[in-house]
């Protein structure tokens, strides 16, 4: 995050998450693949639609873009290096997104983008996660059915870390002493503790911020100017700080490195959404058009 090609050019001061959240009823694991979710939807007669995104949308785009978009060259569909797109999985992939895109009732609201989960035939919704509250609303409506799975990978759970404030200085700038104390004032503890509605950069602003109030007998998120919000906690009383951890710590900064790529694969792919080409002749395209562009870049 902050770099292009192995050299740093600016310093996240703060983060989101994106996920995929779904239902332990649909799937128990902690992480999932393309694979598995084309056989969970197989099985399951209660399913109508795939995902909702984080804007309340059931497009072509997102539902194609959180299967294999999120970093393409990590997908099944690349192997070694090269196009494997021309593959029996990869065209259940899109009769899939073809027919269940827009084929279950949205009922998605601004101020509760899970109701297709909780209340509607969806597999998932994509969640932006900016507090700790967001996260443990989370579980406050779905309990020990919410299962924040990621994105599907062959390689483990896939949260993404997204920059909410960056800082850039520029290399010429005077006073290199001055700017050093700058970036050690802002990523310090106290200037941290001041972040609102994204996530500080520093793994220790949870612990240092959350409190258990006995009089009230709840969780309370403070802030430097002394005031906060309180936080859901489990059916035990326990907090979800354990929880809310592990998520970032497993997080990964998103990578926009293949999205040239998967805009061409999503380009070729509407034309079999839209039924203006059959499905052999789509995958034939992006297998080869896939192959071109690795090629011209070796």
């Amino acid at each position: 995050m902050g770099t292009y090609e192995d050299k740093l050019y600016a310093i996240p001061l703060s983060v989101n998450v994106r996920s995929l959240l779904t239902r332990r009823d649909y799937w128990q694991g902690d992480s999932w693949t393309v694979e598995d979710i084309l056989s969970v939807l197989e099985e399951s007669n209660e399913i109508e639609g795939l995902f909702v995104d984080i804007g309340g949308v059931d497009e072509y785009f997102y539902n194609m873009y959180f299967m294999i978009g999120m970093d393409i060259m990590r997908s099944p569909f690349m192997k070694d290096g090269n196009s494997g797109f021309d593959c029996q999985e990869f065209r259940e992939l899109l009769v899939t997104i073809k027919n269940m895109t827009h084929n279950a009732y949205n009922n998605s609201r601004p101020d509760d983008r899970m109701l297709p989960l909780t209340d509607g035939n969806y597999l998932g919704t994509e969640c932006l996660i900016t507090t700790m509250k967001g996260f443990c609303n989370i579980f406050e409506k779905m309990g020990e059915n919410a299962n924040l799975v990621g994105y599907p990978s062959d390689m483990g759970s896939s949260h993404y870390l997204q920059e909410a404030g960056m800082l850039v200085v520029n290399q010429n700038a005077m006073g290199k002493e001055g700017v050093r104390e700058l970036v050690n004032d802002l990523l310090g503890l106290e200037s941290q503790k001041h972040v609102g509605y994204a996530i500080s950069v520093r793994k220790d602003i949870p612990e240092a911020q959350l409190i258990y109030d006995k009089s009230s007998n709840a969780y309370i998120w403070t802030a430097s100017a002394g005031n906060g919000f309180l936080l859901p906690a489990k059916a035990d009383g326990s907090s979800y700080l354990e929880e809310y951890m592990q998520l970032l710590l497993n997080a990964e900064p998103a990578s926009f490195a293949s999205d040239e790529l998967f805009d061409m694969v999503m380009e070729e792919a509407n034309g079999y959404f839209s039924s203006d080409k059959s499905l052999d002749e789509v995958v034939d395209i992006i297998q080869n058009r896939v192959q071109l562009y690795l090629d011209e870049r070796k």
